[in-house]
């Protein structure tokens, strides 16, 4: 999962996929007219022994002509307390991310800076890590960019008792600490981050949720975070989830619109939970959209 979006690199970096039964995301199971969800998933993604889906998290690495960018961190070592409870199937073990990036040839000490998409447990867990029992940052040399109301929301959610603990310690334990430490930028907008590089709002999935543009060369890609979670959400963009959803509606639209942008501005689609390449272009298909996988050639 590597390539250019003009002086741009972008490299993929595999996080551990997290397992779950299709209906814990989506409890209604059928589209419709008898078509069920499973039926649109391919074996990539759902074994039809167990019934169990497979989703992909990947975070991304961003090479611009100044500056090393990192696009969310994986789930760290999480799980929290609590996690398995609420999310069976949630990877026990550490993440490998730190691993795949020093594979692309980069140490946490290189990273310029960190760019948070929205705070879920699978973006965020992998901000800060432990050392002599303290949350600390674990990419020391950079600044980390949060969307403001994403921080809001997490702050609320984690002063009301009825939380479970595994949101309030995901906030106390892998956010707060980035304020603590002087490192963290709060963001609302449309933000740059760099040149080549903003961060534009993509709310639905959360209130907060920001997608990430590189433009370079007349060439644009847009990395959707978690506007899109599997393909049958290309080409059904009005399917959306009643649980990981904050709300439903709006992420539907958002997801419309981003298609539709991808489509008529011939962008780069690039997802965090599609399966390798995990990139591709987004085509109109009559009234719908298609999605071709693949890296544009250089």
């Amino acid at each position: 999962m590597r390539g250019h979006v003009g002086q741009v690199e972008l490299i993929g970096l595999p996080d551990t996929p997290l397992v779950f039964p299709l209906k814990a995301m989506y409890p209604s199971g059928d589209l419709g007219g008898g078509v069920a969800f499973e039926d649109l998933l391919t074996a990539e993604y759902l074994d039809p022994q167990t019934g169990l889906t497979t989703m992909p998290v990947t975070a991304w690495l961003l090479r611009t002509p100044d500056a090393v960018v990192l696009v969310d961190t994986g789930s760290g070592d999480l799980p929290a307390p609590g996690m398995e409870e609420l999310h069976p199937g949630w990877p026990a073990s550490t993440s490998p991310l730190i691993a795949n990036l020093a594979a692309a040839g980069v140490a946490p000490d290189d990273v310029d800076l960190v760019v948070c998409t929205h705070v879920h447990p699978d973006h965020v867990g992998g901000h800060t890590t432990t050392v002599a029992d303290r949350f600390v940052p674990t990419f020391p040399n950079a600044r980390y960019v949060l969307p403001r109301a994403e921080y809001e929301r997490a702050a609320e959610e984690a002063a009301d008792p009825d939380t479970p603990t595994m949101f309030v310690r995901l906030f106390t334990d892998r956010v707060q600490p980035l304020l603590d430490a002087g490192v963290a930028d709060l963001v609302d907008g449309v933000h740059p981050v760099t040149p080549e590089i903003r961060m534009r709002p993509a709310a639905g999935h959360t209130p907060g949720q920001m997608r990430v543009d590189v433009h370079s060369d007349d060439a644009l890609a847009i990395l959707c975070a978690d506007v899109v979670h599997f393909p049958f959400e290309i080409t059904h963009p009005e399917i959306a989830s009643d649980v990981s959803d904050h709300d439903p509606a709006l992420a539907a639209l958002t997801r419309g619109a981003l298609l539709a942008e991808c489509a008529d501005r011939d962008a780069l689609l690039v997802t965090t939970h599609l399966r390798a390449p995990a990139a591709g272009r987004v085509r109109r298909d009559g009234e719908r959209f298609a999605f071709d996988p693949g890296w544009p050639r250089r």
